[in-house]
């Protein structure tokens, strides 16, 4: 293929943080876009892309080009892809009674999420989050190419009965998801006893559980966070897990984090059009939450500075890629840099930071940052890809902002008292804008 004007590929606008936690958002430059342009590239190869499992590192000053080899990858990839949701339909009896863990990397892959922990009797927020879960990240993780990980549902065990009722009615097309009635957020799951899993919303899944926890004490483990409102590629899965096998291969007695750099964010409010919502993209200077994977092989203990908070992992760890030095030797972070955004990111009324959101397209100053950014010109392509990339529905996204619109006075109400719960946010800034939302004085919370 004969090199293009794809110069800098897919750039993101940069979020960045300063010391009171305040965000200044610089649009993006107006430059061509990798995948978006259809005026460069034609349909079919612009789909081929976007199915790609290919993490190239994307340098914005440079120019990409794709060689030959490179567009047969893409082709075989899309020709797989094509037939992913046959392929599971045929599946299904085997994946709903699977209750062994199995992994074709031979490593224990854990992806955990929380819901409504320490806020069990917010019930507005509670049934607004859970048509975020149903939306997002349930058809993200069944989408996923590779279906050989663990879900681990970390859930308020006083939950309102009705709302779990509900979630349990959303989950039972997951095969491999336990739902864990705690407000505990342990991490090390080798580490962790079996008998710390005393209550399971879902006890079927107990023996696969815990398959899961016998397979972990003599292989590698993946952590992988994923916030109960996020979504990831549908093919992440699998690139962590091959990335890992053969990283592990060449450093075995060292950890390592991996995170996203290029990600999407699902706005609530269109920073353009009123009545509607809107996606843009950001890259993030610091790990972003969903994706964020640590991962240790046996005979190495997940250490404290592997934890902590996800904004703050880049100041502590050397990147993987140096060529010496700490970030050769493990101990390191690999930053997933590539062309195709990797991870989805809500920004609603229900998000307990706030970040990023946009409240109004005329007044906002996070809609006034976007006002004359490239993605205005975008939104057809990338509402027509979401689902190709993310394995969420345009159509249900469009019909959860409408159910959000229609009962922002509750949820903002709720979201208020959840504020400064044990392990959520805790910004001035937060509660102003649920107070304005709810409509009360600053003195009720």
């Amino acid at each position: 293929m004969p090199t293009s004007t794809l110069s800098k590929g897919l750039v993101y606008p940069r979020s960045r943080r300063d010391g009171t936690d305040k965000r200044t958002l610089h649009t993006m430059n107006d430059i061509t876009v990798v995948f978006f342009i259809c005026s460069i590239l034609t349909t079919s190869l612009l789909m081929l892309a976007l199915h790609s499992p290919s993490y190239t590192p994307l340098d914005h000053r440079m120019m990409m080009t794709m060689n030959l080899n490179e567009q047969m990858a893409l082709e075989d990839f899309h020709h797989t892809t094509s037939k992913r949701k046959h392929r599971y339909r045929l599946s299904e009896y085997i994946l709903t009674h699977r209750n062994e863990w199995s992994n074709s990397h031979n490593v224990v892959h854990v992806i955990t999420s929380r819901f409504m922990q320490h806020q069990s009797k917010l019930k507005h927020l509670a049934m607004a989050r859970l048509k975020l879960l149903e939306a997002i990240t349930i058809p993200s993780l069944q989408q996923q190419t590779n279906q050989d990980f663990l879900w681990i549902l970390r859930v308020d065990p006083h939950l309102d009965k009705e709302v779990m009722a509900l979630l349990m009615d959303v989950t039972k097309s997951v095969p491999n998801l336990v739902i864990h009635l705690t407000n505990d957020n342990r991490e090390g799951f080798r580490s962790i006893p079996k008998d710390a899993y005393k209550h399971l919303a879902n006890s079927d899944s107990r023996q696969l559980l815990e398959s899961y926890i016998d397979a972990a004490q003599t292989r590698t483990v993946l952590e992988t966070r994923l916030d109960a409102d996020d979504a990831l590629m549908v093919s992440f899965v699998d690139h962590i897990q091959q990335d890992a096998s053969k990283q592990f291969h060449h450093v075995p007695d060292q950890w390592m984090v991996w995170c996203i750099e290029n990600h999407l964010e699902w706005q609530q409010n269109s920073p353009w059009h009123e009545g509607e919502s809107a996606i843009v993209g950001f890259r993030a200077p610091h790990c972003v939450t969903p994706g964020l994977t640590w991962g240790y092989p046996v005979g190495v203990v997940r250490e404290a500075s592997m934890t902590g908070q996800h904004h703050t992992i880049h100041k502590r760890l050397s990147r993987c890629d140096k060529a010496s030095g700490r970030g050769a030797k493990g101990k390191c972070m690999h930053r997933l840099k590539s062309a195709w955004p990797m991870a989805l990111r809500a920004r609603t009324i229900t998000s307990a930071g706030m970040a990023n959101l946009v409240l109004d397209h005329e007044t906002d100053p996070m809609a006034a940052s976007l006002q004359n950014s490239r993605w205005k010109d975008l939104q057809e392509e990338l509402w027509g890809h979401l689902e190709s990339l993310f394995g969420v529905s345009p159509e249900d996204l469009h019909r959860v902002r409408k159910q959000l619109a229609d009962h922002t006075h509750d949820i903002a109400v709720d979201a208020l008292k959840g504020q400064c719960t044990a392990g959520h946010s805790c910004k001035k800034r937060s509660k102003a804008v649920l107070r304005k939302l709810a409509n009360v004085s600053a003195h009720v919370v």
